[in-house]
């Protein structure tokens, strides 16, 4: 999300999701986002292009009492199929009351929905939590891939987390990744899914089906958009 504000332009996250908490507004932004998102998900569906969007839950959002039905009516309301949906929440969920947010996942995830651990690495990253946590994807945090070509601990932690993840049956995404030495990397170790400024930086929603329509040219053939085949 970003904010183009009238007096100081384009703002970033950064510059007013920390505010947006603290005053509770993180709430109907929330709302707004996963409609939004759920609502273009609907339009490309009807147009062939049936893509996955993920969308970031902050924990203020997960705790609150409407969420569950907030997800169910956006859903339902758009029409967006539930499993092209990825609710992508972070470590910090879980510290107040575990169990309350386990069962929430469930329910969440019954609806078709698929879930991501975010920012992995960064806040406590209990090995017993994990276990217990019904998730289908795991995020590795940014500040991990960016120090691989020069920091072996860094290295060894993402070989870790990726063997742990696939032991348990969740798939690795890692993000932030800038350079073919990252990406190597990565695929030698078997990550699932990639992501960063190495492919793309964010773009308007028709400057990227633009870019596709070009990669679908090239190919000569039509895009498999099934869930995150792209």
């Amino acid at each position: 999300i970003r904010w183009e504000h009238p007096g100081k332009g384009l703002l970033q996250p950064g510059d007013f999701i920390a505010i947006a908490e603290e005053s509770g507004l993180i709430i109907p932004i929330g709302e707004w986002v996963l409609q939004s998102a759920c609502d273009m998900g609907a339009d490309l569906v009807s147009k062939g292009k049936p893509i996955s969007i993920a969308v970031n839950i902050s924990a203020k959002q997960l705790k609150h009492t409407d969420f569950y039905d907030s997800v169910v009516t956006c859903l339902e309301s758009s029409g967006y199929p539930a499993d092209l949906l990825e609710l992508e929440i972070t470590e910090s969920c879980f510290l107040d009351d575990l169990d309350a947010v386990i069962v929430l996942i469930q329910r969440i995830r019954m609806l078709g929905v698929t879930i991501s651990l975010d920012d992995f690495g960064t806040g406590f990253s209990s090995l017993n939590y994990l276990r217990q946590l019904p998730v289908d994807f795991l995020k590795i945090d940014q500040s991990f891939v960016q120090q691989i070509t020069i920091d072996q601990q860094s290295q060894a932690i993402i070989s870790f987390v990726i063997n742990l993840a696939h032991e348990l049956g969740i798939k690795v995404i890692a993000e932030g990744v800038e350079t073919e030495e990252q990406l190597s990397f990565l695929i030698n170790r078997k990550v699932n899914f990639i992501q960063g400024f190495l492919f793309y930086r964010p773009i308007p929603l028709d400057e990227l089906m633009g870019c596709l329509s070009k990669i679908e040219d090239l190919c000569g053939e039509t895009l498999d958009f099934g869930g995150r085949s792209i």
